[in-house]
């Protein structure tokens, strides 16, 4: 059953102390949302696949056996990839792959009932995990997704049942996609913009260097295709480089500045500003206010979002520029100077 399971599940499955502190993390309190990993080869795929195991196992320990939870992927090519195949040869002796259960859809079954069932979701097809409950959400590779993801996989963390802990638990590298937002919430611990609670999000960093197997590995050899910035995010965990930065050799520790300490009394009329625009719709727009001073030039404001019309980015930037702030000069992206048919879909 159950409990027999659990009880020797750390020590069968040879997690780290990483990945043990991480799934703590996570029965720690009612919402905990849990980010682990940060950098590559930290064995995250792995914890997300033993954490299935673990809640379920514990929830029925505690009197509620027969619990379903879900792990989320981008799209289905790296569902299969990453999990289903690796669920099959790790966990095949506690249950199997249905191609679509009756009740689950596309699921990894256990074959003990007391652990229920894992759906297996694709982001790319919201309509496959909005509306059904879970008690347990695994997410891999999170800067791979939307924002919105968030909220959507929020909505269908629930249970009729007063289960003692509803976990969120996904796994990242430092970058992707949806960096900004990951970094903001879980490293920067920015929630100025959302009703969250703060108390319950946590980082846990895992390193190539805590994975056993990392000597025995070619992780080395694979990360030197990759560019320079992206080989120090992938083994160190630098979360100060987002895909694509153009200015990829910017370091936090060096070229952050602190607004308060370089602007004490704020943005004066008298200060040299100007902006900089990129357009985009789906891709992110991003505006950019600069200040130069001594010849040097400070980015004191950045606006960076998507799914905004045109107009609406207009208005985000006219909103936000402050009333003593004279900007002599815009510079905008190429794009924007050709006509449009219309400014919703550029």
């Amino acid at each position: 059953m159950a409990e027999p399971v659990i009880r020797s599940w750390f020590a069968e499955r040879n997690l780290t102390p990483k990945q043990i502190k991480a799934l703590e993390l996570c029965v720690s309190r009612k919402s905990a949302k849990t980010l682990f990993g940060g950098a590559g080869f930290g064995g995250k795929s792995y914890l997300l696949r033993s954490a299935s195991v673990f809640f379920a196992g514990l929830l029925a320990q505690l009197g509620f056996p027969g619990q379903v939870g879900m792990l989320v992927c981008k799209d289905y090519p790296s569902l299969k990839d990453r999990h289903i195949l690796a669920l099959e040869r790790e966990l095949g002796h506690l249950g199997a792959i249905r191609a679509q259960h009756r009740l689950y859809g596309h699921c990894f079954e256990f074959h003990d009932p007391a652990l229920g069932a894992l759906r297996l979701r694709n982001a790319d097809n919201s309509e496959g995990y909005r509306g059904i409950e879970n008690a347990y959400i695994l997410v891999d590779e999170l800067t791979e997704l939307p924002e919105e993801v968030l909220a959507d996989l929020g909505y269908c963390l629930r249970s009729p049942l007063p289960l003692p802990f509803l976990p969120f638990l996904a796994a990242t590298n430092p970058d992707g996609d949806g960096y900004q937002w990951v970094k903001r919430l879980w490293i920067d611990r920015d929630f100025s913009e959302t009703n969250f609670n703060p108390d319950d999000f946590g980082f846990v960093q895992a390193l190539p260097s805590d994975n056993p197997t990392f000597k025995q590995s070619n992780f080395l050899e694979t990360l030197t295709s990759l560019p320079e910035w992206m080989q120090n995010a992938r083994l160190h965990g630098l979360w100060d480089r987002p895909a694509g930065a153009r200015f990829s050799h910017l370091k936090e520790s060096i070229h952050q500045f602190k607004f308060e300490d370089v602007f004490p009394l704020g943005i004066q009329s008298q200060h040299e500003l100007m902006l900089g625009v990129d357009w985009g719709l789906r891709d992110p727009y991003c505006a950019l206010w600069i200040c130069r001073l001594n010849d040097d030039y400070y980015v004191y404001r950045e606006d960076y979002t998507a799914n905004v019309p045109t107009e609406g980015q207009a208005e985000r930037i006219q909103r936000l520029t402050g009333e003593n702030e004279f900007i002599e000069r815009v510079y905008v992206d190429r794009q924007m100077t050709e006509r449009r048919r219309n400014a919703n879909t550029g």
